[in-house]
This record gives structure tokens, sequence and C-alpha cells, in this order.
């Protein structure tokens, strides 16, 4: 049996992979060799740097401001039950 860690890091570069590969061939079908070359790096990028984005900075980018419970009725109901 694989260690744990092989076995959590095996399918998350398995699905990384898949989705580099289906980048690069839409940057094939619409640009060429070269838009296979760039969504291929773009894509390993992103990849890199996803995990890095926190949520925080998220919510910093979109403005985002907490939400007042006892002025939204539909959530307050959500977090009672």
């Amino acid at each position: 049996m694989l260690p744990h860690c092989i076995q959590n890091d095996l399918p998350t570069w398995a699905l990384n992979g898949g989705m580099a590969m289906l980048l690069g061939f839409t940057g094939y079908l619409l640009f060429g060799a070269t838009g296979l070359l760039i969504l291929v790096i773009g894509g390993a990028c992103l990849i890199y740097v996803g995990p890095r984005v926190t949520p925080q900075w998220v919510s910093r980018m979109h403005k985002a401001k907490p939400v007042k419970v006892e002025k939204d009725i539909q959530f307050s109901v959500l977090l009672k039950n």
C-alpha cells in the first residue's frame, strides 16, 4: 500500500495534468502551436499560485462586506437550523 502522502498527491497531480492537457488542447485548437504553449504555461502558473490565494484576499478583491445576521432573515434562519 502506498504512503498516505502519495495517495493524496497522486490524484491531485492527475487532475492538474488533465486540466493542463485540456487547456493545451483548447489553445492548440484556437491558436495553433503558440496557443498550446501559452495556455499550458499559463495553466501551470495558475496551478502553482492557486493554493496560495487566501479567502481574505479574494474577499478584499471583490470588496466584500460582512453580512449582518440580524438584517438578513434568510441567512439567520439557515444559521439557526
